[in-house]
């Protein structure tokens, strides 16, 4: 057994026993660091790291090159503290499994907060049960989400993956102002048609801009939609006592 593998052995029964948040910061990014760089002392690098960057905080903000520049990160170390940082990410801001949404406002501040590191066009996906709880909630698309072909077909695996009665979508518009665009309107009725057709609404789609939002339904849009298709598409009492709620959105 190697120096290096005799510290890695005890620094493992240390976690065990005590531990990771009776770890420095130091100590714990040289633990990350671990099966990143299998083969190499990862304490040194750990404080360069920190001191480079500032903080545990600014180095898993650091884009792909920034980490690049520094000796001893291949690129496939900075990858692994991108993952790590989109983990994190996830696990602080989705909707936990269970919680309820129920009103337009708490859908506009459960969502907001996953898109605070966005800078691109993004659109996220929240999968509802017939009494509103939240099944799933995640990102499906990034960039040009109109130039995804697969989009609308991803909203319907998704909604159905998690048998959910519901759907509520959100995109950014990263100009900051939330009206609706006309390939919005166009991507939205086409949707809204798509899963009316396999029995699940949608209860809103919520633009956020900088400051304000759009709701679909607050709109009337949905309303709109409803009214055109539902009696030719999906004459279902499920979805007709779906739509009465939501007007009360």
């Amino acid at each position: 057994m190697g120096l290096h593998d005799e510290h890695r052995r005890r620094f493992r029964e240390r976690v065990k026993n005590s531990g990771a948040a009776a770890l420095a910061d130091h100590e714990l990014l040289e633990g990350v660091l671990f099966p990143l760089i299998p083969r190499k002392d990862t304490n040194e690098l750990a404080h360069v790291l920190l001191e480079r960057f500032g903080g545990l905080k600014k180095l898993f903000d650091a884009n792909h090159n920034k980490l690049g520049d520094v000796e001893g990160i291949t690129d496939a170390t900075a990858v692994g503290f991108e993952l790590l940082h989109e983990l994190a990410r996830r696990l602080n801001t989705a909707a936990p499994a269970g919680a309820y949404v129920r009103s337009c406002l708490q859908a506009v501040e459960t969502a907001r907060v996953q898109f605070e590191e966005t800078r691109e066009e993004a659109l996220l996906l929240m999968c509802l049960s017939g009494r509103e709880k939240v099944l799933d909630t995640r990102i499906i698309a990034r960039g040009n989400i109109f130039s995804i072909a697969a989009t609308r077909r991803t909203v319907l695996e998704r909604a159905y993956a998690n048998n959910a009665a519901s759907v509520i979508l959100f995109h950014n518009h990263p100009s900051g102002d939330p009206e609706p665009s006309p390939d919005d309107i166009e991507f939205t009725e086409g949707l809204y048609v798509g899963l009316m057709s396999a029995d699940i609404s949608m209860t809103d789609h919520i633009i956020l801009g900088d400051k304000d939002y759009y709701s679909f339904n607050r709109n009337g849009l949905l309303q709109e939609y409803y009214n055109k298709y539902a009696l030719t598409i999906n004459p279902s009492q499920r979805i007709a006592d779906r739509a009465k709620r939501q007007t009360m959105w």
